[in-house]
């Protein structure tokens, strides 16, 4: 979901650049023209974005959240029996590292890769989302191989359940303790416009003033700090 704190830093950073305009002699029409744009192309972005619907969790490879391995080196598993979802567009592996290294998976059927995806270094905490491009059709007994860039400076945590050696993903060096966690990502069936009622009444959770007007309330003091931004800096170029 789009950080809200956009909709309050950019026109701040608009009128802190136009001071320095505004004590010119003479000041472009054009300028004032480049602002208005700016405000409306910002405000379609984020109209944009909350159009989207965000990704749910359409299937999963385990139920249990057990450390199976721990690394410091490159590691490439495989893990067969898994099936890939319609509509799939990104995967998630449950691993765990501070400070992630470059991920690269892909799904392959009878030995032919049907998806494949990269997720760069730097992300951190206990999963890792790989985007995909779109399977129409969901496809079963499918092998899912993802490698782990590690270079010995950061760990990694591989994260599911424990099984049998014949079940469990499997790496050059022999088996896994057991099935690293998957899930299979699409997007779901509602906006972040039609989840906006249900948001506001969690976040209004827990608070002095609970209830889902103080969130609305806290998004349109927001809003009305954006427009005022936007009508000082306007102003201040006549």
């Amino acid at each position: 979901m789009p950080d809200p704190w956009l909709i309050v830093v950019l026109p701040l950073w608009v009128l802190d650049a136009h001071a320095t305009l505004r004590d010119r002699a003479a000041v472009s029409p054009a300028i004032r023209v480049a602002l208005a744009c700016s405000a409306m192309i910002a405000a379609a972005a984020i109209g944009i974005a909350l159009s989207r619907s965000p990704a749910v969790v359409v299937r999963v490879s385990s139920v249990q959240h057990v450390p199976l391995e721990r690394t410091r080196d490159r590691l490439s598993a495989c893990q067969s029996g898994e099936v890939l979802p319609r509509d799939t567009t990104a995967i998630r592996l449950r691993v765990f590292a501070f400070l992630g290294p470059r991920v690269v998976i892909r799904v392959l059927e009878r030995g032919r890769t049907i998806a494949q995806g990269t997720r760069g270094s730097g992300w951190t905490g206990g999963v890792v989302t790989v985007p995909l491009r779109v399977r129409p059709a969901t496809v079963s007994g499918t092998d899912v191989c993802f490698t782990l860039f590690l270079n010995g400076d950061e760990t990694a945590e591989l994260v599911g359940e424990r099984t049998a050696s014949v079940l469990a993903a499997r790496t050059a060096a022999g088996p896994l303790p057991g099935r690293v966690r998957i899930e299979y990502l699409r997007p779901g069936p509602s906006s972040w416009w039609s989840l906006a009622p249900s948001v506001a009444r969690r976040l209004g959770l827990g608070h002095a003033w609970s209830g889902a007007w103080s969130a609305i309330l806290v998004a349109a003091l927001m809003g009305a700090v954006a427009i005022l931004c936007l009508r000082l800096a306007l102003r201040g170029l006549e």
